[in-house]
């Protein structure tokens, strides 16, 4: 079966597992946005197989360097994003964060999205305290929501600068609720 004709079989949901087998058995590391595409499709069943597949295929490696190519489709550019959340790694923190700075609303939210669930590493922890001073509030909520589970004085003391000049009173609600500065309401 020739790669066409087994990227076809992927939109099959009888067939997408014996599909995602032959296009590992191929080893074309592009055929990982073929198997994303397959992965976001809504098919009755397990996705399993997809993700064994791009795993096989190198995921978390190949996400970089696909990432790295220098003109990609927007689609194509979100569905690698969305390759780094399935396949966390240090290594995609900075083209996540480059990511956030993309136009397209569909990129920057899947890059928000797929660092909230990369491995909480020290380099993880310094991204996201970068975060707090973002432009865009929506990063800096999920900055203050992934921040504050963590116990580390230096970052609760971030989120307490953070929560001194912001601006945003969605945000400010949140840093006052996660440093428990939350005060009842007043009748």
């Amino acid at each position: 079966m020739d790669y066409k004709a087994t990227v076809e079989q992927l939109r099959r949901p009888g067939t997408r597992c014996q599909a995602a087998e032959a296009l590992v058995k191929l080893g074309d590391r592009l055929a990982l946005l073929d198997l994303m595409d397959a992965y976001e499709t809504n098919y009755e069943g397990s996705a399993l197989c997809l993700l064994d597949a791009m795993e096989a295929l190198g995921g978390a490696t190949a996400a970089d360097a696909l990432f790295d190519q220098a003109t990609l489709p927007v689609e194509q550019l979100r569905r690698i994003v969305h390759l780094m959340e399935l396949f966390p790694d240090d290594s995609h923190l900075a083209r996540l964060r480059l990511a956030l700075g993309s136009p397209e609303a569909r990129v920057h939210a899947q890059a928000r999205r797929s660092l909230s669930t990369q491995r909480q590493t020290p380099a993880w922890i310094d991204l996201m305290i970068d975060l707090l001073g973002a432009a865009d509030p929506a990063d800096r909520l999920q900055a203050v929501e992934s921040l504050s589970r963590r116990p580390e004085d230096a970052v609760k003391a971030a989120l307490r600068q953070r929560l001194a000049v912001e601006t945003d009173a969605e945000v400010r609600a949140l840093l006052e609720r996660k440093l428990n500065l939350s005060r009842p309401n007043q009748v």
